[in-house]
Parts: structure tokens; C-alpha cells; sequence
């Protein structure tokens, strides 16, 4: 899903508009966006005021009599392409978890489950899978060949097919060649008969059937996608194995699915499922407190009443956010070249009154990259202390007082609040900042490009693991499209992260990152400052809905209603 400022073609680039920080000055708000420098999932936002009036100005949810299950869930915006090949944001994933599936997939928290495949070994070298699909059938009632995973990775990989999500899929042996255009097939995928698929890696990957979980890597009918690439069939009209059968959408206004019935895992609980799209909070949950929408997730406007209200508390469903939000240093610029500098910023800031105050404490205060729930995160490391005047102390022997520092980041309410807070801690221990608000693409150009001395951005993982809190924002080679924003370069970290990425035991694994990590803390980099939580709640007529930690992951397929409208 999203993170502010990664890069657009690199791991990580799903975007969320928030469905929270509601703070602004006007009574119709908007949420912020998230920046989620994906590592993935994260950034379309939709703030047009006329479409905000148009949608403000639509009918409601629901005006007909009770009819059919439903369930109705709600967002601040809809996908923009819903073929697998191109999901890189926040609501194509969402939508994509309901209609597709691929080999695996994420359990509610950050486990991989058999999907199509109903199970898999591995050979001892760790390079070598093997995957047994399960006698599963697409939406169009065709069953789940070998074949469709052959053509469905390959069309991933194969230049003209312009997909940019190929990093998925990369580490399969022939990958290389496929993307290059030197040849169209992968001979690192083998189809041995209709029912298994044999996968050989470059080098062994243990988390190897954690990428397969994520959109890019799901399956579909061969020859399903057609050859056009700005707009292929599955973006209208997808057809998948998923637990959802796309019925139809109405652009601006909601999509609509009705349960696979012959879901290999079993039908949904419920009959239909609809994606309504709402930018304006104040309408959203105004339609959710009244019975029209069935999911809201609790915006920073009303989070302090309701948190205080018993019966709204109780129903609220926390989820821990596997993102971590920050202030990044342009550490190739000659005025963060010095460590001390960039340790006195991050003295300088007082991020736990940041994350108390502005952030409502709604999560976790960060002390480095990875986010809690994350196999590897450690409680005990302690977040860099709020401490003045060891931040005046270092500016001065580096020479640094009364620098100018430009701080861009994306010009909505509770990032303007964040960068506000920030550049007043700043100029009390004797550095001068200039705010420099910017829309989304400008921002990101901007960081592309090196422009600004610090930005405020977030990274989203497109998957739980250590990795991918961490190589993409922090090695070398990412600079600085592929996620490293911040043009961070160091070669011990270059090389701790290679050896820990080519591990093959899962402790040792984790060890080596958390070296890794330790330098990065130690190197500042970031100033980090906090893992969102999530609020949501639902309405009092559903019944067994837990929020998963994924995005792709919320299926809705355990959910009952007792009695929903027919829209």
C-alpha cells in the first residue's frame, strides 16, 4: 500500500488516502494522504472539490427495503486498475484480495497461508519450490491450471506488458532474461503436469512465498489479460479465483461483487459485498452512524469522543499499521554530510510529543525502521531521546548553528501539523526552517531529484518481513527511485543487508537484519517518529469481522450481517 515520496517503479509504492486525520480548519474534511514510500502498498488521493461535491450530493447508501446479505465497506477513494500485473495502491489491493488469489496468501496477521496451492516443498539448497495446486475454479467456472501460473508470472516479467510491480517476481531464475525482452519464456518456472509448478530461485529466498501472497504475484486465466497495457480486460472486468465475483462499477461512486459460490475454501457467509466510495469523512461516518455503510475507520476528528464513549470504544477494532512514519535527511547533501548534524536534528525533536498530541498516540513511538508485528521488532530498543541541549551541543561542534534547512512534505492538515511542530523544536536549538508544502507528484519529483534538505514521508510494507522495512529505503542500490528517497549510502549497511537477505535460517535471518538495523539507528538517517494505528469499527449487525494486518488480506468471506439493504 503507500509511503510518501518512494519510488513509483520500486518495491513498496502503495498509496493510502487517509480515512483519518480530519483536522482541518474547514467543516468539510478531507483526510490526509498517507505517503506510503511503498515498499509498497501507497497514493492516489481524490481531493477535487467538485468531486467532492458530487459525491456529498449522491444519494445514500441505501433507500430500498432490506433484501439480499450484504456487507457495505466504505473509502475515501476506489482503484484505479484492477489487473494484477499493474495493483500498486492501497484500494487496487484491497479489491484485488477479494477477487484474485495466487498461490499463497496472508492470514489476518503477518502468516502465509496455502491458497491455490494447497501445499509446497522446498529443496535443501532453498532454491527449489514446488507447488501442488489445489482443484480450484476462476469466476468463469475454468479450473486452475499450471498453465495460468505460467503465463500468469511471465506476463508480469515481459517488457511489453509495461507492468513496473516485475521486482515481485524478479528472484525466479530466467527472470532476468524475460524482463530484458531476450526471451519470453521463464525457464525458471516448469509445469510438469496440469496440477504442479515447480519454481527454482537465483539464489535461495526463504521468504519466497511471502511475495507470492502479494497481488502481482496472483493468478489468472491464460490469456485473460489481453495485449493492450494502459488498459487491459481485468482492469474492467477481472476474473479471478477469489472469494468475490466482480459484478460491476459505477466510477466515483461504489463496485459491487457477489460470493464465489464455488470457492474452493467455501462460499462467503454473506451474498454480496459493496465497495462505497466517499471522500468526505463528515458524510461517511455520518452514513455509518445511521445505519447506510456497515465498515468506517475512525478518523482523528472524532477518535478523542468516541474514545471516551464507552459503547463507541468497545466497538472500535484496533490494527497496528505495518508503516512507519519519519523525517528523512537528504544524506547526500554536504550539510547532513556530518553524522553529528543529523543526530542533533534528531535531538532536536520532541517526537513523543509529536506522536501524543498530533498523532493521538494512536500506535506506536518509533525507534527505527521496522514496525511492531513484525517478526524481528524488539520493544526494548529505546527511541532516541528528546534532549535540546545535547542538540544545541552537537550543532555547535559540527559548526552547524543557524543552518538553513528546507523541510518539503505533502501539504495536508496533520503532516502540515507534523513539519509545524517540527520547525518550532528546530529553531529553539539554532537551526532556521523554511516549510515547503507541495502536492504529491511535486513532492515526489522533488525527492527524486534531491531537491529538498529534509522531507516528511512514511513507508508502507507491500510484506511483513524484516527485508522490506529496510532494503529498499536503505540500500545503496534503491537510490533513489526504488524506495531510498533519502539518498542514504552506507557500505556496511549495504553489505549486512546482502548477507541477511541470502540467509537461509529463519533465526539467523532476523539476527543479521537486527545488526543491520542497529546500524541504521546509529547512522540517523531518519528521524523516526512513529507506526500508525488504525481504528475501525462496524456496524452493530455484523458479526465476525477481524481486521487483518494486510491489505490484501480483509476478505470479508467469515463476515455475517443479520439484515442489510439492497444497496
Amino acid at each position: 500500500m503507500d509511503k510518501p515520496l518512494s519510488a513509483c517503479d520500486g518495491p513498496g509504492m502503495f498509496i493510502k488516502s487517509s480515512s483519518e486525520g480530519i483536522r482541518q480548519k474547514s467543516s468539510s474534511s478531507c483526510n490526509p494522504v498517507q505517503l506510503w514510500f511503498c515498499s509498497a502498498w501507497r497514493f492516489r488521493p481524490v481531493l477535487l472539490a467538485a468531486v467532492m461535491a458530487l459525491l456529498a450530493g449522491c444519494s445514500s447508501p441505501t433507500d430500498k427495503q432490506p433484501a439480499a446479505s450484504v456487507f457495505r465497506y466504505s473509502n475515501i477513494d476506489e482503484p484505479r486498475r484492477l489487473d494484477p500485473a499493474f495493483v500498486k495502491d492501497y484500494y487496487e489491493g484491497v479489491v484485488a484480495g477479494w477477487v484474485y488469489e495466487g498461490l499463497t496468501r496472508f492470514g489476518k496477521g503477518t502468516d502465509v497461508e496455502p491458497a491455490l496451492a494447497g501445499k509446497w516443498e522446498v529443496s535443501d539448497d532453498g532454491r527449489t519450490y514446488v507447488f501442488h495446486l489445489r482443484e480450484a475454479k476462476f469466476s468463469t467456472g475454468a479450473p486452475v491450471r499450471a498453465a495460468d501460473v505460467r503465463y500468469s508470472f511471465t506476463r508480469v516479467l515481459r517488457p511489453e506488458t509495461g507492468s513496473d510491480r516485475k521486482w515481485v517476481l524478479n528472484r525466479i531464475e530466467g527472470a532476468d532474461e524475460v524482463v530484458s525482452g531476450t526471451t519470453k519464456e521463464l525457464r525458471g518456472l516448469e509445469t510438469p503436469d496440469e496440477r504442479t509448478v515447480r519454481i527454482t530461485l537465483k539464489s535461495p529466498y526463504p521468504v519466497f512465498p511471502t511475495l507470492l501472497a502479494m497481488p502481482n504475484a496472483a493468478i489468472v486465466p491464460e490469456g485473460s489479460a489481453g495485449t493492450t497495457t494502459m488498459s487491459t480486460p481485468l482492469d474492467r472486468a477481472p476474473v479471478g479465483s477469489g472469494p468475490w465475483v466482480f459484478d460491476k462499477w459505477m466510477q466515483g461512486q461504489r463496485l459491487e461483487f457477489h460470493r464465489n459460490d464455488a470457492h474452493w475454501g467455501g462460499a462467503p457467509k454473506i451474498e454480496r459485498l459493496i465497495y462505497h466510495v466517499q471522500v468526505d469523512d463528515n458524510v461517511r461516518r455520518r452514513e455509518f452512524e445511521i445505519g447506510n455503510l456497515d465498515y468506517y475507520e475512525v478518523s482523528f476528528a472524532v477518535f478523542p469522543a468516541w474514545s471516551h464513549d464507552a459503547e463507541k470504544a468497545k466497538r472500535m477494532l484496533p490494527l497496528q499499521e505495518l508503516r512507519s512514519d519519519f523525517l528523512a535527511f537528504n544524506n547526500a547533501s554536504p550539510k547532513f554530510a556530518d553524522r553529528r548534524v543529523r543526530e542533533a536534528v534528531a535531538h532536536g525533536i520532541n517526537t513523543r510529543s509529536i506522536f501524543e498530541n498530533l498523532q493521538l498516540g494512536r500506535g506506536k513511538l518509533a525507534h527505527g525502521p521496522v514496525p511492531p508485528g513484525i517478526a524481528g521488532y524488539r520493544e526494548n530498543v529505546k527511541p532516541r531521546e528528546y534532549d535540546p541541549e545535547r542538540a544545541r551541543a552537537l550543532l555547535a561542534e559540527s559548526g552547524a548553528l543557524g543552518m538553513e534547512i528546507s523541510l518539503w512534505y505533502r501539504d495536508e492538515a496533520l503532516w502540515s501539523e507534523i513539519v509545524k511542530a517540527a520547525k518550532s523544536d528546530l529553531e529553539k536549538v539554532g537551526l532556521k526552517v523554511s516549510l515547503v508544502p507541495r502536492d504529491l507528484a511535486s513532492l515526489r519529483a522533488g525527492v527524486w531529484d534531491g531537491k529538498p534538505d529534509m522531507y516528511l514521508g512514511s513507508w508502507t510494507l507491500d510484506y511483513p518481513d524484516m527485508e522490506n522495512a529496510m532494503v529498499p529505503p536503505f540500500h545503496s542500490r534503491n537510490i533513489p527511485r526504488q524506495g531510498n528517497g533519502s539518498r542514504f549510502r552506507n557500505e556496511d549497511v549495504d553489505k549486512l543487508l546482502d548477507a541477511a537477505q541470502s540467509e537461509k535460517d529463519p533465526a539467523a535471518r532476523i539476527a543479521k537484519f537486527q545488526t543491520a538495523e542497529d546500524k541504521i539507528i546509529a547512522e540517523c538517517p531518519w528521524v523516526f517518529l512513529f507506526h500508525r494505528r488504525t481504528d475501525i469499527m462496524v456496524s452493530p449487525r455484523t458479526k465476525g469481522f477481524e481486521p487483518a494486518a494486510m491489505y490484501n488480506a480483509n476478505r470479508f468471506d467469515d463476515v455475517e450481517v443479520r439484515q442489510t439493504p439492497a444497496n
